[in-house]
């Protein structure tokens, strides 16, 4: 199923780019998680398939939702009908969020360049709690050390180096903080 989805999504969010003019999309939005199915490869009698959708304000998520939707009901069901009647495809959402994306001339990210002593801004499609204050208004940036190249696979890591220019600008935040 996401082989085929993939292929057939190849497309999806190609020239959407975020407000700094960066490329936003990392590969796909939809993001696969993991399935499961029965234990004999030859009968399996229920299946789940874990995805998490990752789209930034420019691309709308549900579009993206009801693509793999479309698929599913019009290329897969038809295909596994024909071999059992009672087969079915079920979608359920367990959770959502918006998508974050600051403007590098916002006052927040203006804050964080000068704390950090760096300028450059970009967006990943990554989860974050960060869209839902950007959504009730709280100006957000989320900004920490390492680097997304080293994140979120095997032997992940934050350099020494990182982790001190890390307690550096806090420092500096704390300083502001408390001229303030």
């Amino acid at each position: 199923m996401w082989t085929g989805w993939s292929n057939a999504s190849a497309g999806c969010g190609q020239g959407t780019h975020d407000p700094l003019g960066a490329s936003w999309l990392a590969k796909r939005p939809l993001r696969p998680w993991g399935s499961e199915a029965g234990s004999d490869p030859s009968h399996i009698d229920a299946c789940r398939f874990d995805f998490e959708i990752r789209a930034l304000p420019a691309l709308d998520p549900w579009q993206v939702a009801e693509q793999l939707r479309d698929y599913a009901e019009h290329a897969l069901l038809p295909a596994m009908r024909a071999v059992s009647g009672q087969s079915d495809i079920r979608f359920t959402e367990l959770s959502s969020y918006p998508g974050l994306v600051t403007a590098a001339h916002s006052q927040a990210a203006q804050w964080v360049a000068q704390f950090s002593g760096c300028a450059e801004f970009g967006t990943v499609a990554f989860g974050t709690e960060g869209g839902l204050f950007d959504q009730a208004g709280i100006p957000t940036v989320v900004c920490g050390p390492g680097s997304m190249d080293q994140g979120h696979k095997p032997d992940e890591y934050v350099s020494i180096a990182q982790l001190d220019a890390c307690d550096r600008m806090l420092e500096r935040v704390l300083a502001f903080v408390c001229a303030a």
